[in-house]
């Protein structure tokens, strides 16, 4: 089911967006890959999918800065 550059015959996937797309809709892979109907739609929805772990790792890298920000009063807290 795999070519020589690690994606699903059909060139549709690799395999690291077929385990991410399962992980995320909750299926197995067989699921995905043999019925064409929900294999479309996890296409139909791979943009949603991408903007969502975009998302999450701005956020991350927000979250970062916030702790590094707080992390003085933090310490300051730790002294009583």
């Amino acid at each position: 089911m795999q070519d020589n550059n690690n994606e699903i015959s059909d060139g549709a996937l690799s395999e690291q967006e077929l385990r991410m797309m399962c992980d995320y809709f909750s299926i197995e892979p067989q699921t995905l890959l043999n019925d064409q109907a929900v294999f479309e739609y996890a296409l139909k929805k791979r943009s949603d999918l991408y903007d969502l772990v975009a998302g999450y790792s701005e956020m991350a890298e927000l979250n970062a800065e916030i702790c590094h920000e707080f992390l003085s009063c933090e310490i300051d807290l730790s002294d009583f």
